[in-house]
């Protein structure tokens, strides 16, 4: 039997070719039309941001074989300058002593560029009770740094000591700081009264 259709589904069906036509030209059109606006509006790739540099460390086993007692307590200091983690710093601080501010030891973090770890001795000093270590760094400037300071390289000490049965430190006395090698043509030394900076990040210069 041949099925029959009204006028109205008649008209439908005669209408759905077209209208089927007309929707796949609509898709065709949004298609070109997001093709055209990306190649217009391209996308915008997101910046690259570059990791922190954290500057190299050198701790040779034997330097932690001499302190072992302290040999953690170091890792954390030497974490917290490198990292430039000033909350850190300041818990590791004797609280006998000043610390440096918060711009000063970020300053300070952002111009080294290497650490060693050269000496870590047991001293014995009038001002602490026993034990007390006496740590000294290599330090390597970032090439800025190093420009605006006319060095690359310097040397600075610490102390590491206990208070209230903690592990504390604190910048070394100039006594216990290591001496830089005069210049053959060095200048003349200054007037005996003239006070020697209690730690070499005390100097002059900006950083």
């Amino acid at each position: 039997m041949t099925a029959s259709c009204t006028p109205r589904t008649c008209f439908l069906d005669f209408r759905r070719p077209f209208i089927y036509a007309a929707f796949g030209i609509v898709l065709a059109t949004c298609a070109c039309e997001r093709q055209e606006h990306a190649a217009v509006y391209p996308a915008q790739s997101q910046p690259v941001v570059a990791a922190p540099r954290r500057p190299e460390l050198t701790f040779p086993a034997e330097m932690r074989a001499a302190a072992p007692e302290i040999s953690a307590f170091l890792d954390r200091f030497l974490d917290a300058w490198l990292n430039g983690n000033y909350p850190a710093y300041r818990r590791l601080v004797s609280r006998a002593h000043t610390p440096e501010n918060r711009e000063r030891f970020e300053l300070i973090s952002a111009a080294t560029a290497a650490v060693t770890v050269e000496a870590v001795d047991l001293i014995e000093t009038p001002r602490l009770p026993p034990p007390a270590y006496l740590a000294v760094f290599h330090v390597e400037l970032t090439p800025d740094a190093a420009e605006r300071r006319g060095e690359s390289t310097r040397k600075i000490a610490i102390i590491v000591f206990k208070e209230l049965e903690q592990w504390k430190m604190a910048a070394a006395p100039a006594e216990y700081q290591p001496k830089a090698p005069a210049p053959a043509s060095a200048p003349a030394a200054p007037p005996a009264s003239a006070p020697a900076p209690e730690y070499p990040w005390d100097e002059e210069g900006d950083y």
